[in-house]
């Protein structure tokens, strides 16, 4: 059921969340889950950036430019159809980028993990 809340209660609770010191869960991946996805239909794409964006969100801070990186790749797949192919690699250059430069020896399998799942979106662009 829809609930309306007033603007400042939004703000306000938006702002706790993003403050909130509770660590986000640690990814759990599963072959299967990764592997066994049709990159080529939009459901998957979503499952596999917001499964990278989990992986990201454990072994780094909150950054709001990591979060618009998300978003821009999540845009991009979703209007392919208008915009093509090359838009999405564009768009997910920066985020692999960003995975390298965050990649150590405790995240390797995580990190190498949700480079895979971009590489998959990257080269599955049909989205029906």
């Amino acid at each position: 059921m829809a609930q309306v809340i007033a603007l400042d209660e939004f703000r306000r609770a938006r702002e706790r969340r993003m403050h909130d010191l509770s660590p986000p869960e640690k990814p759990e991946f599963k072959a299967g889950d990764v592997w066994g996805r049709d990159y080529t239909e939009i459901e998957a794409v979503v499952y596999g950036i917001l499964t990278a964006r989990q992986a990201l969100r454990y072994y780094t801070k909150y950054d709001d430019e990591l979060e618009s990186l998300f978003l821009e790749v999540l845009e991009a797949a979703y209007e392919i159809e208008e915009t093509g192919i090359d838009r999405l690699r564009d768009a997910i250059a920066p985020l692999k980028d960003y995975i390298l430069e965050e990649l150590t020896e405790q995240n390797m399998k995580h990190m190498k993990t949700a480079l895979i799942i971009l590489d998959l979106i990257e080269k599955s662009p049909t989205y029906k």
